[in-house]
């Protein structure tokens, strides 16, 4: 049973609207599901990490990558925005996250836990150079979403503006040219 609660809550993010664009009035049939973001994430992540030229564990960034969000399959998207501010919600919110995320991977058989856990206490505590791509790869896909919407004249671009700095300070922690040169085509694109 447990393999199959994994994958309905890996399928039910196709369900979870981020609530981020909703909070920034972007119509619901607009506004990205977490499923697709995860996709992007790992789309990002992948490309990233073939641009630092550093030997990395692809393996691991995919996993980060596809199940950074999995928790809200049943928590639904708390958007980072309020929570950074106020630490002690941030870190409820990373508490039930982690208890969601262990339930999930608990009630997997043993030779499926071990890559799962070590991957959601790596990108949790952002240590390896691995969950530092994810991060920024996650932070890229929020403003490549917003400058989709921007170019499509679904939004101004002013309401992304806070997309740009986590995103440029997440791309500066990997110290890579290339990587920098996309965030700055990025924030030329957007007019930001």
């Amino acid at each position: 049973m447990g393999i199959l609660d994994f994958l309905q809550a890996a399928d039910n993010l196709k369900w979870v609207l981020r609530v981020g664009w909703l909070l920034r009035g972007i119509p619901s049939a607009t506004a990205e599901n977490v499923a697709a973001h995860s996709h992007s994430v790992t789309v990002i992540a992948y490309l990233l990490a073939r641009l630092t030229g550093e030997k990395v564990d692809i393996e691991r960034i995919f996993l980060m990558a596809m199940f950074h969000d999995l928790p809200e399959s049943r928590l639904g998207d708390i958007p980072r925005d309020p929570t950074e501010e106020l630490q002690e919600f941030f870190d409820v919110k990373r508490e039930a996250e982690n208890q969601v995320m262990s339930s999930l991977i608990g009630e997997l058989p043993s030779k499926l836990r071990p890559p799962l856990e070590e991957a959601w206490k790596d990108y949790q505590g952002q240590s390896s150079r691995e969950a530092l791509i994810v991060e920024a790869a996650d932070r890229l896909a929020n403003v490549l979403h917003a400058l989709q919407l921007v170019q499509a004249g679904r939004s101004p671009k002013s309401l992304f503006k806070d997309f740009i700095e986590p995103a440029e300070k997440a791309v500066a922690a990997l110290n890579t040219p290339a990587i920098d040169k996309i965030m700055k085509e990025l924030r030329r694109l957007i007019g930001l």
